[in-house]
Formats: structure tokens, C-alpha cells, sequence
């Protein structure tokens, strides 16, 4: 591609908020602390990515704070924290990657719906654009259910833990560019009550 060509093309995707750098995003564990009323708690997933601060946002996971008995309902909760001048697109925000949370089959336990908070509107000014993000603190909660059925009861006999795994995806964005979107792994290890 001639450079007049990928000079109009840098130019027009950083207008757009996107990157010509295309950015990557790789989990890395980190540390945070828990809120004090988690029984336990599980690492935080720091995002990385292609600008100076080397980070988008902070992933926290926290399992329910007591033990799960077959039968019971529970939360997943993921507690979120974009990083300085950075936000991340909330459900309704069209042509971007919302922010979503997906946990993988387990067997004898099942997803109910996630809930998610409300947002606010981010306005691009260059382009005029107003769509709803997250550029605050926030906290996704999936509800759970552990199975009760007599299968379920025998094969978690004989375990004191249970892990469930999924992921979260979003994209971030600053003021001016707008990076690829990118996953956090993550694994929650409920208790089994007995």
C-alpha cells in the first residue's frame, strides 16, 4: 500500500478512535485484595495491552462466600476496574465489543443470567458519538445453580471443592484510540457444603 495511502488510513482509524498498532491483549496474573466479606479469594486477571501503561483494566473473580449445597442457587461475582482515562462498552454500545461474561459447561451446575449495571454515556467528541461504557468501577453478577438431582448428589459426594472456569471479553478505549478486544480468563473454586 502506497504511504500516502497508509498515512489517510492511520489518519482515519485514530479519527475513529481504532489503532494502527494493532494492539494485543495477554492475561498475567496479578494481585489485588478481596472485599472483606469473601470467604476466599481468587487472583486478579490484569489485562495488558499496546499503550505506555500496559494495562486497560483490573479483573477481580470472587466466589460465593460460603459453601454450595446440591439444589442451591449462588453467585459468580467479577468486579471490574478500567484503568485511568480508559473505558469499556456496556451492552447497547453498537459497533463495539460489549462487555461480556461467559462461563464454560461444568457439569451439574447451570448458568442463570448475568446481571449487569447500569451504564453511562461516553461521548467521542470528534465524531460526535455517544454510546453507553463503563469508565468506573463496576460489578458483574452470574447467578448459579448447583444441581439436585441424585446424579448430581452421588458424583459430588466425595468433593469438598467445585471449579467453574469462563472468560470475560470487552474492549477498551481512551480518548483516542481504541484498542482490540481482548478476553481475561477466569476460574472460581466453590466450597461444597456436605
Amino acid at each position: 500500500m502506497p504511504t500516502r495511502a497508509l498515512v489517510a488510513l492511520a489518519v482515519v482509524l485514530a479519527a475513529c478512535g481504532g489503532s494502527t498498532s494493532g494492539g494485543s491483549a495477554s492475561p498475567r496474573v496479578g494481585g489485588s485484595a478481596s472485599p472483606a466479606s469473601s470467604a476466599q479469594r481468587n487472583p486478579a486477571y490484569e489485562i495488558t495491552g499496546n499503550y505506555p501503561s500496559q494495562q486497560q483494566v483490573d479483573v477481580v473473580a470472587y466466589p460465593p462466600t460460603g459453601a454450595v449445597a446440591p439444589g442451591q442457587r449462588f453467585a459468580l461475582t467479577l468486579q471490574v476496574t478500567p484503568r485511568a482515562n480508559m473505558h469499556v462498552y456496556a451492552p447497547g454500545a453498537n459497533g463495539y465489543k460489549t462487555v461480556a461474561l461467559t462461563i464454560a459447561p461444568t457439569p451439574y451446575v447451570r448458568p442463570q443470567r448475568v446481571v449487569y449495571p447500569a451504564s453511562e454515556i461516553y461521548e467521542f467528541k470528534p465524531l460526535k458519538e455517544r454510546v453507553p461504557a463503563y469508565q468506573k468501577p463496576f460489578t458483574l453478577v452470574q447467578q448459579m445453580t448447583l444441581e439436585g438431582s441424585a446424579a448430581a448428589r452421588a458424583a459430588l459426594r466425595d468433593q469438598r471443592s467445585l471449579t467453574i472456569t469462563g472468560r470475560f471479553d470487552y474492549q477498551a478505549c481512551d480518548d483516542g484510540t481504541c484498542y482490540n478486544p481482548a478476553s481475561a480468563p477466569l476460574s472460581w473454586t466453590i466450597e461444597l457444603k456436605k
